[in-house]
């Protein structure tokens, strides 16, 4: 019946719910069932909600902490860089976590050098990653 977007979701009205889609990995987020014969909404970025109205009544949706988990969309879509920049941004407490797993996926993409430089940032052990670099033979790597 209607549409609306945020900056990281889609809102589509239903003659019966509202469905909430991100537009990074295109999921469905939430699902809520409403009543009251709801035509119309639109989203209001100056007070960040939605709102909608019937015949009778106007409704006010309110979005809180729209990008609470924006990091791990990022992440499902193995974008790293995005969901690094976004935990920086927001001083968020999992950038060593998405660092470590960036660091990982350069190690399985034998990026060596970038890898450690990655798992510098993170919170891997520092005997870990030296074994492991040390054993596989990645000296240069080591180095850097």
């Amino acid at each position: 019946m209607s549409v609306a977007h945020s900056e990281y979701h889609i809102y589509l009205l239903f003659s019966d719910c509202i469905t909430i889609i991100s537009k990074i990995t295109n999921n469905i987020v939430h699902t809520e069932g409403h009543k009251g014969n709801i035509v119309n909404m639109y989203y209001d970025k100056f007070k960040n909600c939605i709102w909608m109205h019937s015949n009778k009544n106007i409704y006010q949706l309110t979005i809180e902490n729209e990008d609470r988990d924006i990091w791990k969309a990022h992440l499902e879509k193995e974008n790293f860089d995005l969901a690094l920049q976004h935990c920086e941004k927001n001083n968020l407490p999992y950038e060593k976590k998405v660092a470590r797993l960036y660091a990982n996926y350069f190690y399985e993409n034998k990026s060596y050098k970038e890898a450690a430089l990655m798992y510098a940032r993170s919170d891997e052990k520092f005997e870990e990653v030296t074994l492991k670099f040390l054993v596989n033979q990645h000296y240069d790597a080591l180095k850097s």
